[in-house]
């Protein structure tokens, strides 16, 4: 065992103290995904314009802002579409996700052989349960 001496261990104490006094515990720091994927409202109309113009990092980013951030069930579906419909795989197979989901076994299929084909193999699972195997 390592001895640092009086000094050390008090100073040690003392920080933990200001820590715990300042920041309570370690719980209130954890970061939620609502913040990670917050868009500052300054940018969000040029991200828009982005995705709209052919951007599928700034319609993913839109996608993340409104399930995590924004909880917009509305926009979240929106900017996932576009995402998907600019040839993003995961979006792709979240979008067979969506469809499944609401029982629209039609489109869960297209997407997710669109998935498959695109690299995401996890799409597998989808496409067997809906073709029944």
């Amino acid at each position: 065992m390592l001895f640092f001496g009086k000094k050390v261990y008090t100073l040690l104490v003392l920080v933990l103290v200001i820590f715990t006094s300042e920041y309570g515990s370690c719980d209130n720091m954890s970061i939620s995904s609502g913040s990670i994927y917050f868009i500052n409202p300054a940018e969000l109309d040029s991200i828009k314009i982005a995705a709209t113009s052919g951007s599928k990092e700034a319609a993913i980013r839109l996608y993340h802002y409104y399930s995590f951030s924004m909880m917009n069930e509305t926009e979240s579906e929106h900017w996932l579409k576009v995402a998907a419909d600019l040839g993003d795989p995961v979006s792709q197979y979240n979008l067979a996700q969506f469809y499944l989901r609401e029982e629209d076994s039609k489109n869960a299929l297209i997407w997710a052989k669109l998935s498959l084909t695109n690299g995401v193999e996890e799409s597998k699972e989808i496409i067997d349960e809906i073709e029944g195997r």
